[in-house]
């Protein structure tokens, strides 16, 4: 892994992550580490609404965003947002976290669905579903993690191998590194390792998940997730190959450690 002189720090939220706790460790590393409050966009945090993540703004509050001088962003933005919208952020560090692709809809679908309401869904577990209902939701939020990592979210559900071999092209290449939900101790060792060292990282991330609708894929019938792996078959062989590049990285780590 190079390590390299970047001068600003994107954080890739995929829904589900594991994000929210992550931004709030951002937000009180940040200000550990000195940073202005102006310096750092993170939609729930600071005074800016949950629903302002950077492609849902306005062309005003985009144009204001521009003026800033910013050096941390925290959002529901997909990879090369700083280029899309032409923000002042030339080196930045990009980071994201993964999560088991079937674990991640199930929590998806719990929270936007099952709790929320999203398509009368209201109450239903994703057994309750008809078969038609239940793949046309499957593949309404299907291969999140290839679509982030591409920039490709308009074409959601729609993942190919051209996309596939794109993202792990990207994931290589531009992602300075980064985490997996399911071990988020080795996840910060690297991140707090690579980073720049203009951030200070704060301990005791909280790694709990508190999300009330969020049940687990314990109770789900084994046919619908067999369903979900198939319609997220691209999000599954990036989660395999992540894991497998995560773990090849933190075996480095663990040697640059011992020098």
């Amino acid at each position: 892994m190079t390590v390299k002189n970047y001068d600003t720090f994107i954080f890739s939220h995929i829904p589900k992550c594991g994000g929210s706790s992550f931004r709030k460790h951002i937000i009180e590393s940040c200000i550990a580490s000195n940073i202005s409050p102006s310096r750092v966009y993170a939609p729930g945090i600071n005074g800016v609404k949950n629903n302002k993540n950077i492609p849902q703004l306005t062309p005003d509050e985009l144009k204001d965003l521009r003026e800033k001088d910013l050096r941390v962003i925290a959002d529901h933005s997909l990879f090369n947002v700083h280029r899309k919208y032409k923000l002042k952020m030339s080196k930045p560090f990009y980071y994201t976290i993964f999560r088991e692709p079937v674990e991640r809809f199930v929590s998806h679908y719990n929270f936007f669905y099952r709790k929320l309401g999203y398509a009368n869904c209201k109450g239903l577990s994703i057994n309750d579903l008809d078969n038609t209902k239940r793949t046309r939701i499957i593949r309404s939020i299907a291969d999140l993690h290839v679509n982030y990592i591409t920039n490709t979210l308009t074409d959601k559900g729609r993942a190919n191998k051209k996309l596939y071999i794109l993202a792990l092209n990207n994931l290589e290449r531009y992602y300075a590194c980064f985490g997996l939900l399911n071990d988020m101790k080795k996840s910060l060792e690297i991140l707090d390792k690579y980073s720049p060292d203009w951030i200070n990282w704060r301990k005791g991330f909280p790694t709990e998940n508190r999300n009330s609708g969020n049940k687990g894929i314990g109770t789900i019938e084994p046919k619908i997730i067999t369903q979900i792996q198939e319609i997220n078959k691209f999000d599954m062989y990036l989660y395999e190959f992540a894991e497998k590049l995560f773990h090849l990285r933190y075996s480095e780590y663990c040697r640059d450690m011992t020098k």
